[in-house]
């Protein structure tokens, strides 16, 4: 069940059990307002595969909403008459229904696994929680891959949930992907099956590239050759200094 789900039926049950705590006469205000939230309820309890209630209730109701001016004073006494034992039943019933749909709200909620993510980080949290794209200039991020978008925003779920050795290795992902795309655009040579250091060196012996860009990734093979160990573990500063390297590198490339 989703969590909506969950509030709203909360919230409806909540205004059933006030009912049923100090009925309304059936000729109030009170049911000019109430047949929307019973058919809302009605319709989510049965979508939840929970037993139907009240159908006729609802029916007598709308059906009064709907023609009181055609309906004679005798059919309205009649309607009136039938509706105060239905929603006398309808009130008895509840009685006993609310605490069986509270205790199934209750076994949902429990099933559904519910993180906090983390604030303690120097980077801003509400923007992590939100995805990777409010980092970036829009003109920025509508230039960038699928795939890159895609591991900048986990990068983003991992730093949230303090997971920071994996937040460091698809951050580091995403850098060697703008290395890879540079290489290409400067060389013209396909990238594939070529490593870090072969193409940092063939980047410096070139005329257009940008050294000062070069000389950045070489600063980074470093860090981007310690991921590859199988016993590395990288602290939070690292993640998320290695973050904001690929913010730079990719508002660089794609400026």
């Amino acid at each position: 069940m989703e969590l909506e789900n969950i509030f709203n039926i909360g919230c409806l049950l909540g205004n059933c059990k006030i009912w049923t705590i100090s009925p309304k006469p059936f000729d109030s205000p009170f049911y000019q307002t109430i047949l929307i939230p019973l058919n809302i309820l009605k319709n989510k309890l049965e979508n939840l595969e929970i037993q139907e209630y009240g159908n006729e209730v609802i029916d007598i109701l709308k059906q009064k909403k709907d023609n009181e001016e055609e309906l004679s004073k005798k059919d309205i006494e009649k309607l009136n008459k039938r509706l105060k034992q239905l929603l006398k039943e309808l009130i008895e019933n509840l009685i006993k229904r609310i605490p069986i749909w509270e205790d199934r709200i209750i076994n949902e909620l429990i099933k559904i696994k519910v993180v906090k993510l983390s604030t303690d980080t120097i980077l801003n949290p509400e923007k992590l929680s939100l995805g990777a794209e409010l980092f970036f200039d829009i003109k920025i991020w509508d230039k960038m891959s699928n795939l890159e978008k895609d591991d900048l925003d986990d990068g983003c779920r991992c730093i949230s949930l303090q997971a920071w050795t994996p937040a460091a290795m698809i951050t580091m992902r995403v850098i060697e992907s703008v290395l890879r795309n540079y290489y290409q655009k400067i060389t013209s040579n396909d990238p594939v099956g070529k490593m870090w250091g072969s193409m940092l060196i063939e980047l410096k012996n070139h005329q257009s590239a940008n050294q000062k860009l070069v000389e950045y990734f070489d600063y980074l093979k470093d860090i981007r050759n310690s991921i590859q160990h199988p016993d590395v573990r990288f602290s939070q500063f690292e993640a998320e200094d290695t973050f904001h390297h690929a913010i730079h590198i990719l508002n660089t490339f794609y400026s």
